[in-house]
């Protein structure tokens, strides 16, 4: 397991998504409106993908995660 006084994660940003800025919030806080919003047009997104409609272009870091939610759901 890693210290934090490992060299790999003293170079880590605090936060860690270009679209929500700030600290990464604890895994027991609310979520934000921001965070809200952002998961919601990720499921539906996800939805399209599974029902075979996937779009023509989607944000370069959901694409891992959209193939990552496909593998799983085949």
């Amino acid at each position: 397991m890693s210290s934090p006084d490992d060299p790999d994660l003293r170079d880590l940003p605090e936060d860690d998504d270009a679209f929500d800025p700030g600290p990464v919030p604890g895994p027991d806080d609310e979520p934000s409106p921001a965070e809200r919003a952002r998961a919601r047009a990720f499921g539906e997104l996800l939805d399209k993908v599974v029902a075979g409609r996937a779009p023509a272009a989607m944000p370069a870091e959901d694409r891992p995660l959209v193939e990552a939610a496909t593998v799983i759901r085949a």
